[in-house]
């Protein structure tokens, strides 16, 4: 091959790499957010020893319990 041809050969491989097929470039679309709708916070409840034992360790999801001092 002459030099020429390698020349037009090597340009044609680089328009084609970067884009310079005659296409032109598209919007992208914007990606949809999806709703999150919260769930509502239940109201607290108080423990005592009566019903400590039925609704913490009988809970059958995971139960947050916080403890704080009577003022």
């Amino acid at each position: 091959m002459t030099r020429r041809a390698l020349a037009a050969a090597g340009l044609a491989l680089l328009a084609c790499a970067c884009g310079g097929g005659g296409s032109s470039p598209t919007t992208p679309t914007p990606t949809p957010v999806p709703t999150l709708t919260p769930t509502p916070m239940p109201a607290a409840v108080v423990l005592d020893s009566g019903n400590f034992d039925a609704l913490v360790l009988g809970a059958t999801k995971p139960v947050l319990v916080e403890f704080q001092l009577p003022t």
